[in-house]
């Protein structure tokens, strides 16, 4: 125990700069309190630096903390700091740098915040696993004109049942599993899955040196299964849907649909621009198709009531949305189908009042 103190006071002396080689040869029988170690990689530069309440080794192989707070760096001589761990407890095993726990986490980088219940750190692959109630909030909306500070309000809140976090030397890797619901503004996506990324600081403060390691971008999001996008009016269901944050533009792909007030629109791809919705069916198959009620049959036979339904079908269908209406452009394969009177056409323009 005294040669543990010891060293203790030689690494605070020193300034912090103590080997975790040392702690090998040290078995103490009494907990050490307000601790804090480095470990170094074999370049010299620092890997990870951890903090504790309290320490009790197991052996020289395990450490229980208690206030456990690990900061965890590049490795190389950009030392920028990647993430910030913070959790009531861990068992932190040293030869095999990993650390694991069933109590809470909450974890900081530049431009996100997550918390959750129980978690799992592997600092040989820099991953990291939430296991349950996961949060993560980004100061930056997933449609719009991109990263903003953490004063904004415009944020993108993130839950899911499970994270499994990936740490690469350019990007931060996201994913999300299990009752996924991502809210942003007026949006508010659902889905069984969602991959995002974001870069780390170190890459920005290599690529740009405008970031000074204040952001890291959110860059791309897929969600995947079962995808719900609620967004004003539009309600929008598929399979896949793809964001690109910093834009106006939402991809969805695998039967899709939209739902807006007096309409549905099936179709096999949707791509979203700003206003403009375009929607597509299979190149050369089925085409997309747009019910219409209270639409009074579009006019095309005189004995429909205000309550038919009319179907229409072609290759593309645009919906652009202003104050007073949506405007619909049908093009190519053009066919309606209003009770017994069928029209086929080329292109096909439909105004709806709100």
């Amino acid at each position: 125990m005294r040669l543990f103190y010891l060293l203790s006071a030689v690494y605070f002396a020193l300034g912090h700069h103590i080997v975790w080689g040392a702690l090998d040869t040290i078995t103490p029988s009494a907990p050490v309190k307000d601790f804090r170690f480095p470990k170094f990689g074999p370049n010299g530069y620092t890997q990870w630096v951890l903090q504790g309440g309290k320490g009790i080794y197991d052996n020289p192989q395990q450490i229980r903390v208690e206030k456990m707070g690990l900061r965890i760096y590049t490795g190389d001589e950009r030392m920028a700091l990647e993430l910030s761990l913070d959790s009531p407890e861990a068992i932190l095993r040293l030869q095999e740098n990993r650390a694991e726990s069933k109590a809470p986490i909450a974890i900081k980088g530049s431009n996100f915040e997550i918390t959750g219940l129980g978690w799992a750190w592997n600092g040989m692959s820099k991953d990291i696993k939430v296991l349950t109630n996961t949060q993560v909030e980004f100061t930056q909306s997933l449609i719009g004109s991109g990263a903003v500070s953490a004063e904004d309000s415009n944020t993108t809140l993130v839950t899911s049942e499970s994270l499994h976090l990936k740490t690469t030397e350019t990007a931060y890797d996201f994913d999300f599993d299990g009752g996924v619901i991502a809210k942003s503004g007026t949006m508010k996506l659902s889905s069984e899955r969602l991959l995002a990324r974001a870069k780390t600081p170190g890459h920005a403060l290599k690529t740009d040196a405008t970031v000074n390691g204040s952001i890291s971008r959110l860059d791309d999001l897929i969600a995947k299964g079962s995808v719900v996008v609620n967004d004003g009016g539009r309600r929008l269901k598929a399979d896949q849907a793809q964001f690109y944050p910093g834009t106006e533009v939402l991809e969805l792909r695998g039967s899709v649909q939209v739902e807006v007030e007096g309409s549905l629109i099936h179709g096999e791809h949707i791509l979203r621009e700003s206003g403009l919705v375009t929607i597509t069916g299979v190149e050369g198959g089925e085409r997309a198709q747009m019910v219409l009620v209270q639409a009074g049959g579009l006019g095309v036979s005189s004995e429909s009531s205000l309550d038919a339904v009319t179907l229409i079908h072609a290759d593309r269908i645009e919906m652009l949305e202003t104050m007073d209406k949506i405007k619909f452009d049908f093009m190519g394969r053009v066919e309606v189908f209003s009770g017994s009177v069928t029209l086929r056409t080329e292109h096909l323009e439909v105004d709806s009042a709100r």
